[in-house]
């Protein structure tokens, strides 16, 4: 994402991305076009933002991806 907005911000720039790097992401966004879920609800939104997205495993039925992220913060 970072590297489609450095290109829409800075389009005399685009030439600082090289081509090869480009090409690879959008292999690999294609991969993911076409991966399978996982077969269940599942955020991974507390991965940025515990606090933003504890209403998804609080009260919309989503499963945690990683654990209690707000806990582990709490403890370092």
């Amino acid at each position: 994402m970072a590297l489609l907005n450095f290109r829409f911000v800075y389009p005399s720039e685009r030439h600082m991305v090289p081509r090869w790097l480009m090409e690879e992401l959008l292999e690999r966004l294609r991969d993911q076009a076409e991966m399978k879920g996982p077969g269940k609800k599942v955020c991974r939104g507390r991965i940025f933002s515990p606090r933003d997205y504890a209403i998804d495993i609080e009260k919309w039925g989503f499963s945690e991806a990683v654990g209690n992220l707000e806990e582990q913060y709490a403890r370092h």
